[in-house]
């Protein structure tokens, strides 16, 4: 059963170059019915071993596997309701429709390794000429 849904940022530091980079990882925390409770990692859409494991990364730098580590921050990601509760809630919702649907799968993918811009986005239909 799916119990979380978060993004964690981890900030890493080389122990061989002193190279120090973060990066934020999806991450679900699931209980498996017996009892235990599992993580599951992703970057960029793509499952990984957690940044926690020995060996799991290395630095981009140098290429040396002893990086130090530490959770920056976490972000929950809410998860939805019941659908019975959720209809009969106060909560903001909208229908997912085809269009829409086909809108997010061709859409770029948001990388968990650049920290967001000041850049204005555009829309396209939502923009107005100046």
């Amino acid at each position: 059963m799916l119990k979380e849904l978060a993004v964690e940022r981890y900030r890493f530091t080389c122990a061989g170059c002193g190279h120090v980079w973060s990066t934020d990882y999806d991450v679900q925390h699931v209980e498996d019915g017996h009892g235990l409770d599992w993580e599951y990692y992703s970057l960029n859409g793509i499952p990984v071993p957690a940044p926690t494991a020995p060996g799991s990364l290395s630095c981009p730098r140098c290429g040396a596997t002893w990086v130090h580590f530490q959770l920056a921050a976490v972000r929950t990601v809410p998860l939805a309701e019941s659908s019975v509760a959720q209809a009969e809630s106060d909560r903001p919702r909208q229908r997912l429709d085809a269009e829409r649907q086909a809108g997010r799968r061709s859409a770029a993918l948001l990388r968990g390794d650049q920290p967001p811009t000041d850049e204005p986005v555009h829309s396209g239909a939502n923009t107005a000429e100046p």
